[in-house]
């Protein structure tokens, strides 16, 4: 049985983890110490999957990171989101809110989303001025109310148009 690999954790468990994290494509250095750089990375790829988030990385984590180290996984690659989505089955709810202010794993997840859809911004986790014009324009092109705000209905959107392959950078006026 898998040992739980956590925050705090040391050695090389956590060196193994990290080599494989980095080779999906998260930024981190493979230092054999289970910091705030790796619990993003662990964060954000459970958030990508549809896992429970927790920044920890038990037994269904680890499976899900061999498994797509396995598959050539790739976050850079265009379609990392899509793949993530479609693993899904079902697109995640909305657990809180996204708004001016907010930050974590959910708002760099959301960041990812409105990068596959073309939109530049930041993946820093953090829901700045960057983000907001993102969203604002996203609910602009769609027709949606526009409030900079990602609830039910946005993120139904998000997820339903790197479904149909939007790009708003692809887009003529």
């Amino acid at each position: 049985m898998p040992q739980l690999i956590k925050p705090g954790s040391q050695g090389e468990l956590v060196t193994s983890l990290q080599t494989q994290l980095k080779e999906l494509g998260f930024e981190l250095t493979i230092d054999g110490h289970f910091g705030p750089a790796t619990r993003s990375a662990v964060e954000d790829l459970q958030m990508l999957f549809g896992y429970d988030v927790d920044g920890v990385a038990g037994d269904a984590t680890q499976k899900l990171v061999a498994q797509q180290s396995e598959l050539g996984f790739k976050l850079s690659e265009p379609d990392a989101v899509k793949r993530g989505l479609n693993a899904q089955g079902t697109a995640p709810a909305v657990k809180r809110t996204l708004k001016p202010g907010a930050e974590g794993a959910d708002v760099r997840y959301l960041q990812r989303r409105l990068s596959a859809l073309g939109y530049q911004v930041s993946t820093d986790g953090k829901f700045g001025p960057g983000t907001e014009t993102a969203v604002r324009a996203l609910q602009t092109a769609f027709g949606y109310d526009v409030d900079g705000i990602v609830g039910e209905a946005t993120n139904k959107l998000l997820n339903q148009q790197i479904g149909y392959g939007f790009r708003a950078d692809k887009q003529t006026s």
